[in-house]
């Protein structure tokens, strides 16, 4: 028999859970971290009371450790590392929340029996297991907390062996989803499993998590030594790391689409009605297509418009030049698009032809139409004169977008939703807008609020919000003016 002793007393490993911000997650996170990193293919877990305590018992079949290894780095105060190639941790502090600092504990690893309390230990001979069975006793009543926890990590987690609590099997698949961005540090993904959760990980074992402004799932997978990104309990990450994704945190919170992009992926298609010839829209289908928004006086818009201007007749449209995809001005109030098209891609992906002037869709068509409808009247709603073009925007989090540019000013109305499959890489492309009166009024929406946008209220600040909220309110006081931008 063996007899050993940690120099350090017991009150002192105490006050170790005091070094986590929450240290039942901790307790679950580090045994399954040195399961998993001993080779383990399979992690049982027992968590039950034990009189006014609680039992945790914890068996895998991993690598069982050398006496060196269990002496002098797990039971060695301020030695840490398990020099093992392709383990996330050391025994650094784990080895307090682990074992030390709860009122027993035993360790059966190969041929080895550790039976301790605080900071001294017997360690002797026992048949030999394939694995390490670990066990301790905590002082107080957290059965269903730590059970929470620990399927909490098994949730947030991407490993292949098998993981039992209490006889259940718990997923261990969390996938990492689409590849977003690359840090040099860690690479960025999305899923909709965890909507509004970052979770930064290594190796596919969760360290922490937090809220973020984004619907969806953000994993941030950290690449290199753990010790290098991550604190000592590893709910953290030092500061020169943890101000780099406190800015990331940040451009999420401000422009979500840039955030989640390596580099520019923006792309550019313009169509221009009048000079060329292409597919199922060619010149004269393009300018009859946004002629025919101009025909549309919704009701209440002629006396309106007459009221002020004196001029506009009900079957008015604007004219061409046909040397220009410029119409020709011809009224003093209300705005004039263009009979231009512009795509706007965001997303790296290839949009289908339905989606794209060469082969629209009745959807697509209709959709074009309405929007450039709602635009047109809210021009001349708010009297306001500037020309402009609308066009399609993919990307994954904008619902429109006003902007200009190369192109002049551009209204982009998003016609789809990008699907992310919860457990692949793969992404695909949906239609967005429902034609039902819901739909009706969420484009209605957007087209304000891109509208704000183009009178100069760009950031999404206390002004916008005043302003959209005022135009708003005299959109909604003359409803019935939009009514036909739908039909």
């Amino acid at each position: 028999m063996y007899e050993n002793t940690v120099t350090i007393g017991p009150e002192f490993f105490s006050k170790a859970k005091n070094d986590y911000s929450n240290w039942e997650w901790a307790l679950g996170r580090e045994f399954m971290q040195n399961s998993m990193d001993c080779g383990s293919s399979c992690i049982d877990v027992t968590i039950v009371s034990e009189g006014e305590n609680t039992r945790v018992v914890v068996k895998n079949n991993g690598h069982p450790m050398s006496k060196e290894v269990l002496v002098g780095k797990l039971l060695a105060l301020g030695a840490s590392g398990k020099d093992f190639a392709g383990t996330v941790g050391g025994f650094g502090k784990a080895k307090e929340i682990l074992y030390f600092c709860h009122m027993s504990y035993t360790i059966h690893t190969g041929s080895l029996l550790v039976q301790g309390c605080g900071g001294s230990y017997n360690l002797n001979d026992a048949p030999f297991i394939h694995g390490t069975e670990s066990s301790i006793l905590v002082e107080g009543d957290h059965t269903e907390e730590l059970i929470s926890q620990l399927k909490r990590f098994a949730s947030q987690c991407q490993w292949k062996g098998e993981l039992l609590l209490n006889g259940e099997r718990l997923k261990t698949n969390l996938r990492k989803g689409a590849k977003r961005r690359e840090l040099g540090w860690a690479t960025i993904y999305t899923n909709k499993t965890f909507p509004h959760r970052m979770i930064v990980r290594i190796d596919g074992k969760p360290m922490f998590s937090r809220y973020v402004d984004i619907d969806r799932c953000v994993l941030v997978e950290l690449s290199g030594d753990s010790s290098k990104f991550l604190t000592a309990n590893r709910d953290s990450m030092p500061y020169e790391y943890r101000s780099k994704l406190e800015a990331f945190v940040d451009e999420l919170t401000v422009d979500k689409s840039s955030a989640l992009r390596d580099t520019p992926l923006t792309t550019y298609q313009h169509f221009e009605g009048c000079k060329q010839e292409y597919g199922g829209l060619n010149a004269n289908a393009m300018r009859d297509l946004i002629t025919a928004a101009y025909a549309t006086v919704p009701q209440g818009s002629r006396k309106h418009e007459e009221e002020n201007t004196g001029t506009l007749e009900v079957d008015q449209k604007p004219s061409y030049d046909d040397d220009t995809s410029v119409p020709a001005p011809t009224r003093s109030h209300g705005g004039y698009c263009i009979h231009e098209f512009v795509i706007k891609n965001n997303t790296g992906m290839t949009p289908p032809m339905h989606f794209v002037p060469t082969g629209f869709s009745a959807y697509s068509r209709r959709l074009v139409s309405i929007w450039i409808k709602c635009l047109l009247e809210l021009h001349r709603l708010f009297e306001h004169t500037d020309t402009f073009a609308v066009g399609f925007i993919f990307d994954d989090e904008r619902e429109a977008e006003f902007e200009e540019g190369a192109y002049g000013k551009v209204y982009y109305i998003n016609t789809a939703v990008v699907v992310e499959q919860q457990f692949s890489r793969s992404r695909s492309l949906k239609k967005r807008w429902k034609h039902n009166n819901a739909g009706k009024n969420a484009i209605l929406s957007v087209a304000v609020h891109e509208f704000v946008h183009a009178l100069g209220f760009m950031p999404h600040n206390e002004g916008y919000a005043n302003k959209q909220t005022d135009m708003m309110g005299v959109v909604l006081a003359n409803k019935k003016r939009f009514n036909p931008c739908f039909r």
